[in-house]
């Protein structure tokens, strides 16, 4: 009796995912075998047999495939222009209407598709591709819609909706599913999405338009990590619009992201410090003091409100964070008398802390900062740096990680121990305090310090 295969080994003889094997079965795709309580094997010559009829295909989108009596060797013989062309990277079989690339890789072969949208040149992986079959498949498919949409042909089965809709029903779907912080976040980014799309019909967008966008963005200065984000936000919509049958595929998907390079955390000196509050201006100097004084976000201390200060009991109430929740921080005698100091000085009637010379509430203060930075000597600083000084300074000090998350206002403790940045100083004393409880025999003999060891521990 011939051994039966597992869902493994069979999906590591196609080159697939186990999932997609179990997506197969459930479709009825491939001839499988029960046994017991729900176990699936498979009969190797049945598989022989399917893998040489190719009458299934396991792409997601296989049933509105059309029906074609042609054999592949048949239908290369018809349309196939100049045969396979070989190089480095894979294979190219060439079609009237666009062409199938084929590529080796650890898991098996992937193919993928190059066809023009409009004039663009489209180019998307096949997922769940078993052979050149199913790859030729979806060509025709993709070509056939992409001829539809440029020619106004409606298809019944495909729902039409803008990207602005898209993005008003995901909204709705994920509101109750996804943190706080994640909800801020496909926000902020739809801000930028929205002006590149606009009202763009979602069978109209490609990889390309995609591709199209996280340049542009870049371009215009955009860090990766938050080019990143936005990419991640619009993959996220586009998931859901093909389960709700909006789209036939996520044009996001193999796209690839920016290599992220996080700056450096900067931890100022107290040297520094003194020089960047003495070259701070007037309006300049309450921020930076109640920034190192709290550790508050950049936006946190810019949007603080009169009646978010309880001067009584020594509290800041930050009504909004990054992460969605409010929360409490306690301020010291410094802040206290610096915001006291402001409002008994303020003039007008606004219940904004900081304000501008022109009396209105305060966007940034990039520019500010970078001349007082440059006036101190202070190199390398960003206003972010502030908080990570705080942070680091509050640890130093003695503060337990749990209460120096509360009052950052951080989510878990690990994100607040990647704000502790221990100098050589506190390293140093750290491994000494270890002497207290080793007791030898016999005292060694303990060199002095080398001039060049001696500097290795100075701050």
């Amino acid at each position: 009796m011939t051994k039966l295969l597992r869902v493994p080994e069979l999906a590591a003889m196609l080159g697939n995912h186990p999932i997609s094997v179990y997506r197969l079965v459930e479709r009825g795709q491939i001839p499988f075998i029960k046994i017991g309580r729900g176990r699936i094997r498979f009969d190797r010559d049945a598989i022989a047999e399917w893998i040489e009829q190719k009458s299934f295909s396991p792409i997601a989108v296989a049933d509105s495939f059309p029906q074609v009596d042609l054999s592949l060797k048949n239908y290369d013989k018809l349309l196939l222009k100049g045969g396979v062309k070989l190089s480095l990277e894979g294979k190219t079989w060439r079609y009237p209407f666009g062409s199938v690339f084929s590529r080796a890789n650890k898991s098996g072969e992937k193919f993928y598709l190059y066809y023009r949208v409009n004039g663009k040149r489209v180019r998307e992986c096949v997922r769940y591709a078993m052979n050149r079959a199913d790859a030729v498949k979806a060509l025709s498919l993709k070509v056939a819609d992409a001829f539809r949409s440029e020619h106004g042909i409606k298809q019944r089965a495909k729902k039409s909706i803008t990207i602005q809709g898209l993005k008003d029903e995901f909204m709705k779907a994920v509101q109750d599913k996804r943190s706080p912080k994640t909800i801020v976040s496909y926000e902020n980014s739809w801000k930028h999405v929205k002006h590149f799309f606009n009202e763009t019909p979602l069978s109209n967008i490609t990889a390309k338009d995609i591709e199209d966008y996280m340049m542009k963005r870049r371009d215009e200065g955009t860090s990766p990590s938050s080019v990143n984000l936005e990419y991640f936000f619009l993959s996220a919509m586009f998931r859901k619009a093909v389960r709700w049958q909006y789209m036939e595929s996520n044009p996001a998907t193999g796209i690839e992201r920016f290599k992220e390079q996080n700056a450096k955390e900067r931890i100022l000196s107290d040297a520094e410090i003194k020089r960047l509050l003495d070259a701070a201006d007037a309006s300049l100097l309450p921020i930076l003091i109640t920034l190192l004084g709290t550790g508050l976000r950049k936006m946190e201390c810019l949007n603080l409100l009169w009646p978010n200060i309880d001067f009584r009991d020594g509290f800041i109430h930050v009504a909004k964070s990054k992460t969605g929740k409010g929360r409490e921080v306690p301020i010291s005698a410094l802040v206290w008398q610096t915001l006291k100091d402001l409002e008994d000085r303020k003039d007008s009637g606004s219940e904004i802390v900081f304000l501008s010379r022109r009396g209105k509430g305060r966007t940034d203060i990039k520019h500010q900062f970078k001349v007082a930075c440059k006036k101190a000597g202070v190199k390398g600083c960003r206003i972010h740096d502030l908080r990570h000084t705080a942070a680091s300074r509050m640890i130093a000090n003695g503060t337990d990680l749990v209460t120096a998350a509360r009052i950052l206002g951080h989510a878990t403790i690990t994100m607040t121990a990647k704000y502790v940045h221990p100098t050589s100083a506190a390293m140093k004393a750290a491994v000494e305090k270890l002497a207290g409880f080793i007791q030898p025999k016999e005292a060694p003999f303990v060199p002095a310090l080398s001039p060049m060891s001696k500097e290795r521990f100075v701050n």
